[in-house]
């Protein structure tokens, strides 16, 4: 088994504790740029289309930095599988979004925003500081709601 090298997801988690928050921003404030293009503040779709493509790229960022901590930073493998599945449903939803199928694009909108916020959650609940020799972290026991995810 690889040993985690501290200094690297120290500094892997503080980034991915900041992309999470602007990835949570983003996300949170997307239903308020629609809303105010469905209150006839047209330009704001395309406000809309352009903050849609940076949650996608932090969250790519966030995958990369996930990774990081994981990998050589023995942080759990749901952070990087967290921001995956987030990212994969956000290029989903884009798609949805320009092919105008509203119909599936506003539900699923709601389901990022939860996925965006369960990634915080899970990222902001680690400790900066590695494990103890030989110790499992708590996080890296799964719950039963984490089995069922």
């Amino acid at each position: 088994m690889e040993k985690s090298r501290p200094g690297v997801r120290l500094t892997a988690l503080r980034v991915l504790r900041g992309t999470v928050v602007l990835a949570g921003l983003l996300a949170f404030g997307q239903p308020v740029l629609a809303g105010g293009f469905l209150q006839g503040h047209y330009p704001l779709l395309q406000a809309h289309e352009v903050a849609a493509m940076i949650l996608a790229a932090v969250v790519l960022l966030s995958l990369v930095v996930a990774l990081l901590a994981w990998r050589p930073g023995g942080a759990p493998g749901a952070l990087p599988r967290g921001q995956l599945i987030t990212l994969v449903v956000i290029a989903v939803q884009m798609m949805l979004g320009f092919s105008r199928e509203l119909i599936i694009h506003v539900p699923l909108g709601v389901g990022v925003l939860i996925l965006v916020l369960k990634n915080a959650e899970r990222v902001w609940k680690l400790p900066l500081r590695a494990p103890a020799a030989g110790a499992a972290e708590p996080s890296e026991q799964a719950s039963p709601a984490e089995v069922d995810a």
